[in-house]
């Protein structure tokens, strides 16, 4: 079997329609891929959808399991998984109508461990693409001019692992699952972990992948437990990019810049944002000590944010009052 597509279902009963009937809208045949979707104990409408689609369509396979996380749930789907490559797909997300077999195509003549796609962002009914890496399909033999073409030179730090298609032997040979005490970034983790692992990787410009922003997600949960989970995830990258001899100091000081930035920045609101912290200063600095991100680093295209950095800098406390304040002008302003 060519590819196992693994989608993990908790509750999505308004979603879950749109992203089967997009996967199974391909243009390869029925017996050359599988699809596993694996219900994490939802408790809506979303299993009957599941069932009629598989009965709709013999190569839909269901797991039902108790609620565990959807890192739990793509865990069980790659153990289940019969095919040579992997496609994690979220259920509230969608696949491009007959667009599978160009990506497979290039895939089996070079033959990958990893392969890079683009995808389309859907927010607020609004549609929009990132400018893509290379022009054309572009197999790298050197991990690190993979990572400063395609990685690295984006503005965004863009590893979600629904951005690829994956070997399953690499995963297999390497142990490589995801880490199911992490809730956020756990697929950045993932990725990361087995980029650091791959030999050859392949990228091709095609729009494969419909990411759906929406407000209840995961990525738009406002908790403690979702925010240390980041640190935990930029902690755990960090380590994997400076052990690995493929990967440059480059690649290592621009993880180390943006994503100090921009997971310090994300994880200080969303503790600010859970009514139930008592005394979220304390919290901060704790966390902070424990997941070593003491410093924020500049980076030339966040001029805007350099105020922000400097104030950081002087010391996390300071940093807290200086995010109250912004907070509660902001408001006032708005009254």
């Amino acid at each position: 079997m060519l590819l196992s597509i693994i989608i993990p279902v908790y509750n999505v009963e308004k979603y879950i329609d749109k992203c089967l009937q997009s996967v199974s809208d391909q243009d390869i045949p029925k017996n050359e891929y599988e699809i596993l979707v694996i219900d994490d104990g939802s408790t809506d409408n979303s299993p009957e959808i599941i069932r009629a689609y598989s009965k709709k369509y013999d190569n839909i396979k269901i797991a039902t399991k108790e609620n565990g996380g959807v890192s739990s749930a793509r865990n069980t789907g790659l153990n289940m998984a019969q095919g040579k490559y992997i496609l994690f797909v979220d259920s509230d997300d969608m696949i491009k109508e007959n667009s599978l077999s160009k990506v497979l195509y290039f895939a089996e003549n070079c033959n990958p461990d990893l392969l890079q796609f683009e995808c389309n962002i859907i927010r607020n009914d609004a549609k929009y693409s990132e400018p893509a890496c290379c022009s054309a399909p572009t197999l790298f033999s050197d991990k690190e001019a993979y990572l400063k073409t395609c990685i690295f030179t984006k503005k965004i730090w863009h590893i979600e692992m629904w951005r690829f298609l994956f070997k399953k032997s690499l995963l297999d040979n390497n142990r490589i699952r995801f880490n199911q005490e992490i809730c956020m970034g756990e697929d950045q983790l993932f990725t990361i972990e087995a980029i650091s692992r791959a030999g050859k990787i392949a990228y091709s410009p095609e729009i494969i992948y419909r990411y759906l922003v929406r407000s209840g997600s995961t990525m738009n949960s406002f908790s403690y437990k979702h925010a240390v989970s980041q640190l935990k995830s930029a902690f755990e990258i960090k380590k994997i990019l400076e052990a690995n001899k493929n990967i440059g100091k480059f690649e290592v000081l621009f993880y180390q810049r943006f994503i100090n930035i921009f997971v310090i920045y994300q994880y200080i609101d969303r503790i600010f944002s859970d009514a139930s912290i008592k005394d979220p200063v304390k919290i901060i600095k704790k966390d902070i000590q424990t997941y070593s991100f003491k410093k924020l680093y500049f980076i030339p295209q966040y001029k805007s944010g350099l105020l922000n950095i400097l104030v950081y800098n002087t010391g996390v406390a300071l940093y807290c009052r200086y995010v109250q304040f912004k907070r509660n002008l902001a408001k006032q302003l708005k009254k």
